[in-house]
């Protein structure tokens, strides 16, 4: 299953990329990365230090993927499903993804892929809120959910 964002930010001629990867390397997620050679137009600048934020506070759950807010991914159906109803089923599905699918220790690669943030048709504008609520989703999976589910993990193990 291949996820294309509907702002027309990334080119179609990445997706038989992304598929190639999935199924040569079998992998279960492949995330179109934001390949900054391949950039066309400038990232705003919130969204482009955001996204840093975000990379590296994924880092805390064990993210490697570059881009992990990416809406650019090709999935493997079967061990996909199983977690997409843990996940938010808006803008944070991205960041839940991230956070199950490590946890759950799924396959993950990446390619690096063209996007344009010049004249493309998304309504869709990042806000400070927004920005704000994603920082502490994070901080949520990473301090509170993850010990919890370690700790979870620890005990019924130990019966």
């Amino acid at each position: 299953l291949c996820i294309f964002p509907g702002d027309l930010q990334r080119s179609f001629d990445d997706v038989p990329r992304l598929i190639t990867l999935c199924t040569e390397k079998d992998l279960d997620v492949v995330a179109g990365s934001k390949d900054p050679s391949r950039m066309r137009g400038t990232m705003p600048l919130n969204r482009k230090y955001g996204n840093i934020l975000l990379k590296y506070l994924t880092r805390l759950w064990g993210e490697t993927i570059t881009d992990p807010l990416a809406g650019f991914k090709c999935y493997k159906v079967f061990p996909c499903y199983k977690i997409v109803w843990l996940c938010q089923s808006r803008f944070g599905f991205d960041l839940d993804f991230s956070f199950w699918s490590t946890y759950l220790r799924l396959k993950k690669g990446e390619v690096p892929c063209t996007v344009s943030y010049e004249d493309h048709t998304s309504a869709i504008r990042s806000t400070t809120w927004q920005g704000f609520r994603f920082v502490m989703r994070s901080l949520l999976l990473a301090c509170i959910l993850k010990p919890a589910l370690r700790c979870l993990q620890y005990t019924t193990t130990k019966r």
